[in-house]
């Protein structure tokens, strides 16, 4: 998950799943810039499914 908000939400949240027994881990990173690009493992799953596509495409003819 990436979200921007003000450090006292942050705080908050850091809280919150401090003390949440259905939470069994969490982190918080914190960075200079927002990182916009999609994540190693959502590239790789689209690139799955982009592959199966091609797949099927080849098969119905």
């Amino acid at each position: 998950m990436n979200v921007e908000a003000p450090q006292e939400a942050i705080d908050e949240l850091e809280t919150n799943f401090r003390f949440n027994d259905a939470v069994i881990r969490s982190m918080v990173m914190r960075t200079k810039h927002a990182v916009t690009e999609a994540s190693p493992m959502v590239k790789a799953k689209d690139e799955r499914r982009e592959r199966r596509g091609r797949f099927r495409q080849r098969n119905r003819r």
